[in-house]
Order: C-alpha cells, then sequence, then structure tokens
C-alpha cells in the first residue's frame, strides 16, 4: 500500500456517475414508444468517450438508424444525424468529461458544448423524419455492433420541444427542466426513465460507476506500483466500486 494521504477535492464537474461501455457490444434498449418520435426536440447529456467506437462512427443515442435521430461519434466528435443529414461535429475529446446539447428545430440543427452555443445552425433539408417502429438505443444501434458507443454516458435527456439558451445553461448546470421532458436516463443506480412516460432502459452488458478524473489523477500521480491498494475516505456514501480500476481512468 502507498504510504501517506492522498488528498483531492471531489466536485461536480470532475465526478460523474454514468454507464459505461466497452464499445463491443454494450447497449441499453428503450423500448418503443410513439412519444420517443419528436419532430423538434432538444437532446443532451455528458459523454466521456474513450475513443470514437465502432467504425469511428459509435452511436450514443440512436432512435431508428435508417431514418430517425442518432447522437453519434465522428472521429473524436458528437454530432447529431437526421434522415441522414449529418450536422457539425462538437470536439469532444477522449477521456474528458463533456456536455453535449442538440436541437432540431425545424430546418435548423444547433449545438451546445458545455452550455454554450457552437457556432452557426446547419440547414436541415430533410422534411418530416421518418423514425421506424423500432426500439431507442443508447450505446449503439438497433441493427448491429458495428457501431458501438466506447465510453461512459450520464444524464441522458430528451425534449419533444426546443429549449431556450437560457434552460440548455441551467440544464448543463444541473437544473431539473421538466417541461416537455420525455426521456430521462440519469444512469447513476440504475436504467430507469425519470421522466413521466417511464421509458426504462434494458441493459446488455453495460456497468454502472462513478468516474471522478481528480481523484484519478491524484492515485496515478501518487501510486508506487500498479498493485497499490487504497482506501477512499472522507467521499460520503458514493458509488466507488472500482476502486482497482480508477486509476486506469485517469486522464
Amino acid at each position: 500500500m502507498a504510504a501517506g494521504a492522498v488528498k483531492v477535492n471531489r466536485t461536480a464537474i470532475n465526478s460523474k456517475k454514468c454507464a459505461v461501455f466497452d464499445g463491443v457490444d454494450d447497449i441499453i434498449t428503450i423500448p418503443y414508444n410513439a412519444i420517443l418520435e419528436p419532430q423538434n426536440f432538444t437532446i443532451s447529456g455528458w459523454a466521456k468517450p474513450s475513443s470514437s467506437g465502432g467504425g469511428t462512427f459509435g452511436r450514443l443515442y440512436s432512435k431508428d438508424e435508417s431514418n430517425g435521430a442518432i447522437v453519434g461519434m465522428n472521429g473524436e466528435g458528437l454530432r447529431l444525424t437526421v434522415g441522414w443529414l449529418s450536422g457539425t461535429n462538437i470536439d469532444t475529446p477522449y477521456g474528458v468529461w463533456t456536455h453535449f446539447t442538440f436541437i432540431k428545430d425545424g430546418t435548423n440543427i444547433w449545438r451546445y458544448k458545455n452550455g454554450v452555443k457552437v457556432g452557426v445552425a446547419d440547414n436541415y433539408t430533410g422534411g418530416t423524419i421518418l423514425y421506424g417502429a423500432g426500439a431507442g438505443i443508447i450505446g449503439g444501434r438497433d441493427t448491429d455492433n458495428n457501431r458501438n458507443y466506447d465510453g461512459a454516458v450520464g444524464d441522458l435527456r430528451l425534449w419533444g420541444r426546443v429549449l431556450t439558451d437560457e434552460e440548455i445553461t441551467k440544464n448543463y448546470n444541473g437544473a431539473r427542466i421538466t417541461k416537455d421532458l420525455i426521456g430521462e436516463w440519469k444512469l447513476g443506480k440504475d436504467y430507469k426513465d425519470t421522466s413521466i412516460y417511464g421509458n426504462d432502459g434494458i441493459n446488455s452488458g453495460t456497468y454502472l460507476s462513478e468516474v471522478d478524473d481528480a481523484i484519478a489523477a491524484a492515485i496515478k500521480a501518487d501510486r508506487t506500483t500498479a498493485n497499490d491498494i487504497y482506501l477512499l475516505t472522507g467521499a460520503g456514501k458514493q458509488n466507488m466500486e472500482f476502486v482497482s480500476t480508477i486509476i486506469e481512468e485517469s486522464p
């Protein structure tokens, strides 16, 4: 055991409860519900990708792979694709928590990173979104495992309307915007949808954890060998079941 204490402050920014996906075959299935097929919408969440995922286009969320809506990786960035028309990336570095928000508003696709609007709107010319009557998928797509997401996801939320800039800032800062919230998967202690619609996820392969960059970095800097054992104290009742692997989560 390494000698001495490793002191680090926990904050909401560096510590996230999340589901972790392996980029191979881990997914969370959201059973079909027509309420999850809005024409104009806002989707947001926290992402910490480990790589670009399957085929360098890992799907963080998809509702109908063919003609619906997809939030997915494109190299080292996330983008919204609607009806196969893709918007511009927001930079999403590997191994770093990034908050994303995408909006489909008529003929515009807007993007926000960490609560701040990025660039100008992309023009959407695809008309009505032709959703299929299939399940929603967090971490992949409904056709195969060739586009699986690799990394962590938390606080995934979907609204059946366009949020204002003020609401997007509040959401980023932790406020819960409930008006027209049609899906909310916190992915902290379970896979339930905490919106009023109860679109609970069905897990296949992922695990729930808490990834804390500050603790991981401090332990990594202090350790003597890869086999050092640490006892985490003073953090309150937290899900720290992955103490043996937390070092590997360090940026």
